[in-house]
């Protein structure tokens, strides 16, 4: 699937959150890869590219050497158009569709980063927008919150709005001092809520402040340009490949070194403690995760009496020279080391792709040849092996919040059943399930389901209905509103969490990593026809009396000049800022305001609920964010109006058949 990635200016931060999105979409174990369209101010190679390979924690890739991920570059820092002018030419704008297109067909996910806003030109008649407008690419907008950031961002939208195209994201990007703190929060607020109603299929997430170290990160890519792909040209330097001696390590008991709290650093450790060792990690920082992990923790940096005890030692921090001083200083000790970079080939040993199941080892190396084709490998193996595995995936659930027992006590309910071989509890406000992998006899039995004692409505999966169910879960097929996004990461922390606790073993984290490849699929069949519908419509629906709009943000404005377009009378509840021409009465005098009015409507921004339903006398629609109005009697949310209108246009039919019919393909793939 291909996203394109535009912003309000050319400092918007698009390199910053295209680089960072990826890293995310990696961790969730998607294979992505960023494309830069049209790189100015460089000559050879694009540092746009360099700075996303450096924040997701990667050297150069194989399209980078090909010239895919960067296939426009010019030396002039300026506009595409002028940029090409200069060198006497023009934008090739069918070289950029072609590398994108090949990039698509090699990696789930394309994340194009564009130049400059959206009015910046391609050619002398065709500017960004109507470029990407015309490949039908979804788009992902960075805004953030410098003075003036408001007024850009509103004029993005309304040509994004006017032509029609879908947006899938909306990322807030926040530099370290940039932007006046009260400016700031005031402008994501604010765009928050305008993003709401102009775009509610979107996702808005905020990219949070990143290491100085990555938003500097200059990493070396020293590659030929196309021009240099010439039979003059010297070939690029070729990867090393080193001969391999395949044998397990038996290190149960032994201690071994961990330099590094990045992303291949948790891997690596968790890897380590599946196999029984005892990990010490050395580093000034580390990611949150590792607070759960049984390590040897040692917050600062590495120093060689770090090695003192240790049977083996892992380098993998982001600094080449750090990874070099651990491999001289194990080698000086005489401890066995991996490399986790650029220097891998001058280590003692290798740590290939593996999988591991209750039962089974299995580890795929190309002799360092490839290390992407060793884990597309190990992905069909993983996927061969779900089929094959005495167990099935089982899913007993509801489709909604359900308070469960204390997890420690349901685990211990669980472990005396023979024949569970891992389990996840995913709790969410729309969905409580158990995620298992068990044999046929226990899920024949009936036993699981006596776990959790779900109400009357819960729903029971096995096989591969199970996988379906699963697959549609984290596709956003499962939801209230269609396509939405937060179930993912939902999904995965709670694996993460049963992983932790030691009770996710290899078949269901397996089932889970297949499921969520299917979801990919089923996902990107059905975003673009997700209709984009204005919400305060739909709270409309139906009025024939006053309507009270608390709120005069830009939703409660909307809102209130749509009821006024209907010929109804509108109450505007106000916290600070009154409506002028309107009724207005503070939001203190809301039991006066609401006596007999037709419904009421809440647009408020506030941390906490400011409404409780069982107060309420009316018809309420909830169109915060968060929400405004605490419980459910008589009260409909913009996940409600949006899922009944998909409902009542069709809309939900065409989506499920789209996502049938995805599905089907990617099992048959």
């Amino acid at each position: 699937m291909i996203t394109f990635v535009s912003g309000v200016d050319t400092d918007a931060g698009k390199s910053i959150a295209t680089g960072w999105l990826a890293r995310r979409l990696l961790s969730e174990g998607r294979r992505v890869v960023t494309q830069k369209f049209v790189q100015t101010g460089n000559v050879g190679t694009s540092e746009d590219i360099a700075r996303h390979r450096a924040i997701m924690g990667c050297g150069p890739l194989p399209e980078d050497v090909e010239g895919l991920t960067a296939p426009e570059i010019f030396p002039y820092p300026c506009s595409p158009h002028l940029a090409a002018r200069l060198v006497g030419r023009t934008v090739d704008v069918q070289r950029i569709v072609s590398a994108a297109k090949t990039l698509s067909e090699r990696y789930d996910e394309v994340l194009v980063e564009g130049a400059g806003g959206w009015m910046a030109p391609l050619t002398e008649d065709l500017p960004t927008i109507d470029f990407v407008r015309a490949q039908g690419w979804p788009v992902i907008f960075v805004t953030g919150g410098v003075l003036g950031s408001i007024s850009h961002t509103l004029l993005a939208f309304e040509a994004m709005k006017s032509r029609g195209m879908t947006v899938s994201r909306i990322l807030y990007n926040r530099y370290p001092g940039r932007a006046d703190a009260i400016i700031d929060e005031e402008s994501c607020a604010y765009l928050r809520r305008v993003a709401a109603r102009l775009f509610p299929m979107a996702l808005w997430e905020e990219v949070p402040i990143l290491e100085e170290r990555l938003l500097k990160a200059q990493v070396p890519m020293t590659l030929p340009t196309p021009k240099e792909s010439s039979s003059d040209a010297a070939p690029p330097p070729a990867r090393p490949v080193r001969k391999t001696f395949a044998a397990n390590l038996l290190l149960e008991g032994s201690t071994v070194l961990v330099v590094g709290g990045g992303r291949v650093g948790l891997r690596k450790t968790r890897a380590l403690l599946e196999a029984g060792a005892h990990v010490r990690l050395v580093c000034p920082e580390a990611l949150p995760e590792f607070d759960a992990l049984p390590v040897e923790r040692r917050a600062r940096c590495f120093v060689p009496d770090d090695l003192n005890g240790c049977r083996a030692a892992v380098a993998c921090t982001d600094d080449r020279h750090v990874n070099r001083a651990v491999l001289e200083a194990a080698r000086a000790a005489r401890v066995p080391c991996c490399c986790a970079d650029g220097h891998w080939a001058e280590g003692d040993f290798i740590v290939p792709a593996t999988l591991r199941t209750e039962d089974l080892l299995v580890a795929v190396s190309t002799n360092g040849r490839s290390c992407r084709t060793a884990k597309e490998v190990k992905d069909a193996l993983i996927r061969r092996l779900a089929r094959c595995s005495p167990g099935q995936l089982f899913v007993h659930g509801i489709d909604r919040a359900f308070p469960l027992p204390p997890r420690e006590e349901l685990a211990e309910r669980l472990s005396f059943l023979s024949g569970l071989y891992g389990w996840a509890f995913l709790t969410t406000c729309n969905r409580t399930e158990l995620l298992a992998w068990a044999s046929p006899e226990l899920i024949a039995s009936g036993l699981l389901p006596h776990a959790l004692h779900l109400p009357q409505g819960a729903y029971t999966f096995s096989g591969e209905e199970a996988m379906r169910h699963l697959t549609m879960v984290l596709a956003g097929m499962r939801a209230r509103m269609v396509g939405e996004f937060h179930i993912v990461g939902q999904v995965r922390d709670a694996i993460d969490a049963a992983r932790a606790a030691g009770w996710a073993h290899g078949p269901l984290q397996t089932a889970y990593a297949e499921a969520l490849r299917r979801s990919q699929a089923v996902r990107a069949a059905v975003a673009p026809l997700i209709p984009n519908v204005e919400v305060e419509e739909l709270a409309l629906e139906g009025a024939s009396g006053r309507v009270v709009v608390a709120g005069t943000g830009a939703l409660g404005r909307a809102a209130v000049a749509k009821a006024h377009a209907l010929g109804l009378p509108v109450t505007v509840l106000f916290h600070r800022h009154p409506l002028e021409g309107e009724d207005c009465r503070p939001l203190g005098e809301w039991r006066e305001a609401v006596r007999g009015a037709d419904r009421l409507i809440a647009c408020l921004t506030v941390s906490e609920p400011f409404f409780d339903a069982e107060a309420l006398e009316l018809p309420a629609y909830d169109l915060g964010a968060p929400r405004n109005i605490r419980g459910d009697k008589g009260v409909r949310d913009l996940d409600d109006l949006r899922g009944d209108y998909l409902r009542r246009t069709g809309c939900l039919e065409t989506l499920h058949a789209a996502a049938e019919r995805a599905y089907q393909e990617v099992c048959h793939a």
